[in-house]
């Protein structure tokens, strides 16, 4: 076909509808696109390829293609020698530009076929398809998946666009077609064709080497099973490699800073050479005679006429619900069908036109005429038979949901707290801890190094120059260079950093480290469960993002802003503190700059709400700014090619410098004193050993249900919240008390503390009208009575108008009711942890779906470890009673024993005086009598 090259445009072959509504399909397919396609010179009657480019928005899908288009042209002019290099500038194709807004809206196809010839004689049409880009703000999950869904059905090759790995998340988009072509099992021919992975920006070449080569060996360790792997993500690795016909996957370097660049145009000279050589081989390999694959849909070559009479299917993918593996199965064979019957119909009419043209149909009796046309019709059937799709051959194959497999892949570790350095002294001292989510090997683990150091020098009282004061980044957290995650599960440094803020107050500081989400050993619920959990729990939450925010990445904010909006009563007490978008690897610093200054400009426009946001994006938006405390962000530059060394071990010296400065700006921001934020719940600071009583609690709540769901996190917060303002009442009870009171004025306070304390559990506790926390309120007035009429008790027995034998006999008496009401309370946590033994087995032989189970058997075991927690501090209490009493009677015996010491020794002092005395008595005596004068007697 002789061709104006220049003069092809792409046309929007699927377009947004103006009109949108809340729930039906937000794009059509446009009629005039689709005539001007079929009226095309020779295109109705070839076969057809179609490439199609889809993936996240702003990852340069146009750009590529329009190296595609470079190639087509001059394989159509018959000369592809140094085809990349014909023109220097790439800017008359698909529309591309650099910046953080979309570029391509809908679906747009190239308005000129390019009618390719292969080795076997055949002649295609080769037709160009670019999609907009997904998880963009301006879509819903509807919106992606329906134009994910459409590309990859339509396509003969469809190249996954990903950036720098590949994710989890990338794979399950393709769950959707994986169960789509297992419904097609009688089918011998794939139901899929050529899968593309295209790493774009690869990082870890000392890994796998730029190019398909090392791309397919990176994919063959992506789709290897092994037993470590989550069953459903083996299982979704089986479909891939058993539907698809092949999968494959190339690695391509970045192409060097000059696409960001505003003014950049396309010039190949501004191109890193290395990503033009790579990207040269990529799309001949694709593209060339040899190697493009026709569109098939069972088997069957499409035609033109074929591939644009595609209404009822496009149709069927873009319902008011997201599509599904069987409304796409149904709508192929719908489609298959129609075609089948129409190439029999056609088949039948032009046997039946041949037949009337020939010489034997003269003369021909009737009877032989009805067996003529039997025999037509047979062989219409026939084709119409091997041809088309029957819906009773398929069985739904779906992928495993619920399975052993998934429970709780995550254990908590209860002696964590005890392992802390300083935990004495963080039990009682107010905690800042800042945590780091996000996708796995995104630099988490590098970054918290950081911290690490900073607080480090805080805690020496020098700051200066504190990112330089040592070369190497490798005595922290372990971070590595690589493909495979590092990190598992959630870490926490060993060691608070304790420091006072300017108000005086010393917090303790602890950073805590996350799994990778959406690795290839996690499966949703891990990554749901770890983000979670280390959102709820940290006072600062930086959230770890790659080149620009997504809608997916914000959608991972739904569960928090739905749990936050059921504690809406408090307005001043939000349950959500400090988010930070961490942007790193920012391409885009010509629109805005670098830092957190140019990040919130960013923040606040990717936050913004309009009209062309879908009302849910909107709401989702508006929760994340009225239920987070603050939510900022930080852009921050790529860290230098250093980093993806095997021998990089984090010398500052080979980090880009311009990355370093932003980094020494960022830690500051969040972990000087002025800065920190201390970790509340419902307005009320906690110390380490109430935020570790929180883990617990929060951990529970994850384990049990099939998903974290607002209502168990929210839950688990009210019940955690109420037993800490429980405990703050108590305590304030205790501080309050002046021992040197006189004992009337003792006694009359006692009475107004019990009302203090009582209306500070009111003021702090969450959901004060709900049944849960006025059965708090009734136990706490219970024990605030107790602690009354103790110190009432203590007091009297501090009186000295008591005996010592009297004061011993009612110690003795509260002692033994002590201990016996202490051994109540263990009889009663024995026949609860029997009752939820049996319920739990109850529960589970009940003829219930395994979700409503689930959630039986997580209300239980919440339940359990509430009631479970209360009954421990119920038994602490009397046992620390006991021992006070205890105490106090050991003190009183001692009391009486050093009375009955003195006693003897005074008694044996007056003793040793009297006898001295007697003695000295008798020796004057004796004195006296020996001076009487000796009279003689006279005999008469």
């Amino acid at each position: 076909m002789a061709s104006s090259y220049n003069a092809g445009r792409p046309l929007p072959l699927v377009v947004s509808v103006k009109e949108r509504t809340e729930t039906g399909p937000r794009f059509e397919l446009d009629a005039e696109v689709l005539k001007q396609m079929m009226d095309l010179d020779k295109l109705s009657s070839a076969k057809v390829a179609v490439i199609s480019v889809t993936g996240a928005f702003r990852t340069g899908k146009s750009f590529l293609l329009n190296f595609f288009l470079r190639y087509l042209r001059a394989l159509s002019r018959g000369d592809t020698r140094d085809w990349i290099l014909s023109e220097d500038q790439l800017d008359d194709g698909f529309h591309w530009r650099s910046g953080i807004e979309r570029d391509t809206t809908g679906i747009l196809i190239w308005s000129e076929p390019f009618f390719i010839r292969k080795p076997d004689g055949q002649e295609v049409a080769v037709l160009l398809m670019d999609t907009q880009g997904t998880f963009d703000h301006q879509s819903t999950q509807q919106d992606c998946t329906t134009i994910f869904a459409f590309s990859t059905l339509m396509s003969s090759v469809q190249i996954l666009n990903i950036s720098q790995k590949v994710q989890e998340t990338d794979l399950q988009h393709l769950r959707l077609f994986v169960e789509f072509a297992g419904m097609a099992k009688g089918s011998k021919e794939k139901a899929l064709q050529h899968l593309w992975f295209l790493i774009r920006d690869w990082q870890n070449p000392d890994d796998f080497e730029y190019g398909v080569a090392d791309g397919a060996e990176y994919l063959k360790q992506i789709l290897k099973c092994d037993e470590q792997m989550p069953r459903e993500n083996q299982e979704l690795r089986q479909g891939i490699t058993h539907h698809f016909e092949q999968a494959s996957c190339c690695l391509l370097p970045h192409p060097g800073n000059a696409v960001a660049s505003s003014k950049f145009r396309g010039e190949l000279k501004k191109l890193d050479a290395m990503f033009v050589d790579e990207l040269e081989k990529f799309v001949a390999l694709i593209a060339s005679p040899e190697n493009i694959p026709v569109k098939q849909i069972n088997g069957r070559d499409f035609k033109g006429v074929d591939f644009f009479a595609l209404k009822e299917y496009f149709d069927a993918i873009c319902s008011s619900r997201l599509p599904t593996p069987r409304s796409i199965f149904t709508a192929t064979v719908d489609m298959i069908n129609v075609l089948a019957a129409s190439e029999a119909k056609q088949l039948f009419e032009t046997k039946i036109q041949e037949f009337f043209r020939s010489e034997s149909s003269l003369d021909i009796s009737s009877a032989e005429m009805d067996k003529v046309l039997a025999g037509i019709e047979k062989e219409a059937l026939k084709l119409f038979n091997s041809r088309c799709m029957e819906v009773a051959d398929f069985d739904v194959d779906c992928l495993a949901e619920d399975t052993e497999d998934d429970c709780m892949r995550f254990e908590f570790n209860a002696d964590i707290f005890k392992q802390m350095r300083n935990a004495q002294k963080l039990a009682t001292c107010k905690v800042v801890l800042i945590s780091v989510a996000g996708a796995f090997r995104k630099g988490k683990s590098f970054l918290l190094n950081f911290f690490l150091r900073y607080l480090r020098a805080l805690s020496r009282g020098d700051t200066r120059d504190w990112i330089r004061s040592d070369d190497q980044l490798d005595d922290g957290f372990h971070w590595r260079a690589g493909s495979e995650r590092d990190t598992t599960g959630i870490l926490i440094w060993s060691e608070p950093f304790f420091i006072r803020k300017p108000d005086g107050q010393e917090v303790a500081v602890l950073l805590m480290d996350t799994q990778g989400a959406f690795d290839h050993q996690s499966t949703q619920r891990d990554c749901a469960t770890i983000f979670g959990f280390s959102t709820l729990l940290s006072s600062v939450q930086i959230f770890n993002i790659s080149q620009n925010i997504q809608e997916t990445d914000l959608q991972h904010l739904r569960l928090f802003v739905e749990f936050a909006s059921m504690a809406r009563e408090s307005k001043d007490k939000k349950v959500l503190q400090h988010l930070w978008f961490l942007t790193r690897d920012w391409q885009n610093s010509h629109e805005h700059d670098y830092g957190s200054t140019g990040g919130q400009e960013y923040l606040d426009k990717v936050l913004a709400c309009d009209s062309r946001k879908p009302k849910e994006n909107q709401e989702l938006r508006l929760g994340i700014k009225r239920y987070f405390e603050r939510a900022s962000c930080c852009l921050l530059p790529h860290p230098g090619k250093a980093v993806a060394a095997k021998d990089f071990r984090g010398e500052i010296h080979r980090l880009d410098p311009e990355f370093v400065d932003e980094m020494e700006k960022f830690i500051p921001v969040i972990a000087s004193p002025q800065a920190l934020v201390v970790k509340k719940v419902n307005g009320t600071e906690l110390p380490g050993k109430e935020l570790f009583k929180f883990f617990d609690i929060y951990f529970e709540a994850f384990k049990n249900g099939k998903m974290p769901t607002p209502r168990n996190i929210f839950d688990a917060t009210v019940e955690m919240a109420n037993i800490t303002a429980a405990q703050g009442a108590r305590q304030m009870f205790e501080d309050s008390l002046d021992p040197d009171l006189h004992d009337d004025e003792f006694f009359d306070i006692l009475e107004v503390l019990k009302q203090q304390s009582l209306e500070y559990f009111l003021s702090n506790c969450m959901q004060p009208e709900s049944a849960a926390t006025k059965k708090t309120l009734e136990k706490l007035q219970e024990e605030i009575q107790g602690l009354l009429d103790n110190k009432k008790f203590v007091r009297r027995l501090q009186s000295r108008t008591l005996s010592a034998d009297r004061k011993n006999q009612q110690l003795q008496h509260e002692i033994g009711r002590l201990q016996l009401q202490n051994m109540d309370v263990l009889q009663q946590m024995e026949n609860m942890e029997e009752n939820f033994r049996r319920t739990e087995e109850e529960i589970r032989r009940q003829s219930v779906s395994k979700d409503e189970m689930d959630r039986l058997l997580q209300d239980l075991s919440m339940q359990h470890l509430a009631d479970k927690m209360k009954i421990q501090a119920d038994s602490e209490k009397l046992v620390g009673k006991v021992n006070q009493l205890a105490e106090m009677n050991s003190q009183l015996k001692n009391q009486l024993s050093v009375r009955q010491q003195e006693a003897q020794r005074s008694f044996e002092r007056r003793e040793q005086l009297r006898q001295s005395e007697v003695a000295e008595l008798q020796s004057r005596i004796s004195q006296l009598e020996s001076r009487k004068p000796k009279r003689s007697c006279v005999l008469m």
